[in-house]
C-alpha cells in the first residue's frame, strides 16, 4: 500500500480507517495525523507526521498483534439438522 497522493486518497485511508476502528486499539491516536492533514482546505500536504503515522499504521496492521488465528468452536447443546 502507497502512501496516499491527494485529498482524495487520504479520505480513502480515513474511511478504511472507521470501519477497522473497532478492531484496531487506539485507532483514533494512530489516526489523528489523516484527519488534521484533511482539515487544512487551502492545499494538500502530506506532512512527515502523516507519513510516519502511515508506516506505523501498516507496520501495525500485519503484526502479531493484530493478526489473530480465532479458533471456532461450535457451540454445544446445539442440534444442526
Amino acid at each position: 500500500m502507497r502512501s496516499p497522493a491527494n485529498v482524495k486518497e487520504v479520505q480513502q485511508l480515513t474511511r478504511r480507517m472507521a470501519a477497522l476502528s473497532r478492531f484496531v486499539s487506539a485507532s483514533g491516536e494512530k489516526g489523528h495525523p489523516y484527519f488534521q492533514c484533511l482539515k487544512r482546505n487551502d492545499r494538500f500536504v502530506w506532512t512527515k507526521e502523516c507519513e510516519e503515522a502511515f508506516v506505523n499504521l501498516k507496520e501495525y496492521l500485519v503484526s502479531r498483534r493484530f493478526c489473530v488465528n480465532l479458533k471456532w468452536q461450535r457451540p454445544s447443546g446445539f442440534i444442526l439438522p
